[in-house]
């Protein structure tokens, strides 16, 4: 995978990995981490915790985590279409049309 990231030229932002993090659905295995779930009651709460320094270790793995998510994403993006054109090819099953 690292290998057809790097191919294509994949990144991932640190504004993408924000806005998983601090957007309205942060994601369900975030919200859940023991040490987000004690503080988990609203909003503000849950904002706080990510902010709080005593947390930033955590928050470098979720960080991690969350961009390497996002970096499979996009590779399967890009690489799905690809894959079914190719086994269109070679099935034979392409049907090309002329537009005259």
């Amino acid at each position: 995978m690292k290998l057809h990231i790097k191919k294509y030229g994949i990144t991932v932002s640190d504004d993408e990995v924000r806005n998983v993090i601090l957007g309205d659905n942060p994601p369900e295995y975030l919200k859940a981490s023991s040490w987000i779930r004690v503080v988990f009651l609203s909003r503000a709460e849950y904002e706080a915790a990510i902010k709080d320094p005593r947390n930033k270790q955590n928050i470098v793995m979720v960080e991690n985590a969350v961009r390497q998510q996002i970096l499979g994403e996009k590779l399967r993006q890009l690489l799905v279409p690809a894959l079914l054109l190719q086994m269109l090819i070679s099935d034979g099953n392409l049907q090309i049309r002329n537009s005259n």
